[in-house]
């Protein structure tokens, strides 16, 4: 099975989606018979393809691990549930502890978990970000915590700091780089010499601070 999409190309191609959904784009012009002969020669390398993609997800995949990144520590998942019918997370030691009114909803503990990461997230840059912003003679307007991809930080024109709630996993240096880095762009809104001296001035180890985040951003997921 996969999915069609038609539109204004010449060649037909076939893509892997997040979701392991098969894509096949194609001409207007071309029939379905012979899509599907193109799917059919291709299907030991969709078969290889989603196989790979299918594991690379799992390792990233906290809940199947029973494990979860939290402030650059490793920490072992407990799920209990609750007879109570309320929902709290606690970490002790080296452990998670997720108290869920059902166990087996896996749907809604990882809306828990995403729930908690982002109150700790924004808990913890709030402060940060108000060190610098009080250390550099500056205001920011508000703050927000988003899950994305690729960008940990952003600072738009009106002073708004949005951060990425994966910053959560990793240690409190890296998270306070990250704020470091937003707060410098309310004064330069660039990445001139000007903006990395200021950091440097402050942070002379930001460098070794910004690799974490370039070799571990495949393992920082809630």
């Amino acid at each position: 099975m996969y999915k069609l999409v038609r539109q204004k190309r010449k060649t037909l191609a076939i893509y892997i989606q997040d979701d392991l959904t098969v894509l096949v784009k194609a001409p207007y012009t071309i029939n379905s018979k012979m899509i599907d002969e193109f799917v059919a020669k291709h299907q030991e390398w969709i078969n290889k393809t989603v196989e790979e993609k299918q594991q690379r997800l799992q390792a990233k995949d906290w809940l199947a691990k029973r494990e979860i990144l939290y402030l650059g520590d490793k920490l072992a998942v407990e799920i209990e549930e609750s007879l109570t019918l309320k929902s709290t997370i606690t970490t002790s030691d080296k452990h998670f502890i997720i108290i869920t009114p059902n166990k087996n909803d896996l749907f809604l503990i990882k809306k828990q978990v995403e729930m908690y990461m982002k109150k700790q997230t924004l808990k913890l840059l709030t402060q940060f970000t108000q060190e610098y912003c009080d250390l550099l003679g500056c205001k920011y307007e508000r703050i927000t915590i988003r899950k994305q991809k690729t960008r940990w930080g952003s600072c738009s024109a009106r002073g708004t700091l949005s951060y990425n709630v994966r910053l959560i996993g990793a240690p409190i240096e890296v998270i306070r780089y990250v704020a470091l880095h937003e707060v410098v762009h309310l004064i330069h809104f660039d990445h001139s010499k000007a903006f990395w001296h200021t950091i440097e001035q402050i942070m002379p180890d930001y460098k070794l601070r910004q690799n974490y985040l370039k070799e571990n951003a495949n393992i920082l997921n809630i």
